[in-house]
């Protein structure tokens, strides 16, 4: 214990308790504390949860009066020179980690209680924040890129494919507008949409929900009789025979 010293800026809960031990106890409850903060001179929210210590954040510890900073020491039966990764704490069972993130128990007294894994897209201590590889737009937490190598259809979607991607689906006018906006530039471009399974009955090469579909006027009119996919032309889409080689935008979607 350090008598008028806090860690600043690493709280995530408060509570109120009548003495130190009821905020460890606390602490010990909540996976995501490693350390605390306690204020002496009052009982309301004078217990500060925190997820760093001394030791991941040396720099956060500071001189506050009336505070008293507490390690959160757990004992994990572990040799002092025994080599460990994790172990099992108990705290992977609240799923702590978000989006799908993958959680690892620690056993390390120093350090934290577990950590998170984040499938592609999310980043953070949790899985919290959503991101896009670099070089794609993020909209509505997917991730648009254009590639301007012109390539069949089908090309196209193994190039997408190549990318973890898929090309693109649109399911809101949001979408399509934000598209337009930031992506289209006055070149056909190929999307997912395509009726090669059933004539006249489109899909997203995805095999997400069909929500929202933005045809110029008199299309999709499968011209000659072999126009299966779709493209974003200058203002609305249009079908055209999936052999023509386009620029393409690709997808990738998360969460």
């Amino acid at each position: 214990m350090l008598d008028n010293y806090a860690l600043l800026g690493h709280v995530v809960k408060n509570a109120s308790v009548r003495e130190p031990i009821k905020c460890f106890e606390k602490c010990q409850s909540d996976c995501r504390c490693i350390s605390f903060n306690y204020l002496t001179t009052t009982n309301d929210d004078n217990c500060q949860l925190n997820e760093e210590n001394k030791n991941t954040k040396f720099d956060a510890l500071r001189p506050k009066e009336n505070y008293q900073y507490y390690d959160l020491v757990i004992d994990y039966n572990i040799k002092a020179d025994a080599q460990f990764n994790e172990c099992q704490n108990g705290c992977c069972g609240t799923q702590p980690c978000l989006h799908g993130g993958t959680c690892h128990e620690t056993c390390d007294v120093t350090k934290k209680r577990f950590t998170c894994s984040c499938k592609p897209g999310f980043v953070g201590k949790y899985c919290e924040t959503f991101t896009c590889p670099t070089g794609w737009l993020e909209f509505n937490h997917s991730c648009f890129r254009k590639f301007e190598n012109s390539k069949s259809w089908h090309s196209a979607q193994e190039a997408c494919e190549n990318q973890n991607s898929s090309l693109a689906s649109i399911h809101s006018s949001e979408e399509n507008e934000f598209l337009y906006a930031h992506v289209f530039s006055n070149s056909f471009l190929w999307i997912g949409f395509n009726d090669i399974k059933n004539e006249g009955v489109f899909e997203w090469i995805d095999n997400s929900y069909v929500s929202f579909t933005d045809w110029e006027y008199d299309e999709p009119n499968n011209y000659g009789n072999n126009e299966d996919c779709a493209v974003m032309q200058v203002t609305q889409w249009g079908d055209f025979p999936c052999v023509h080689t386009y620029h393409y935008l690709c997808r990738i979607i998360y969460g």
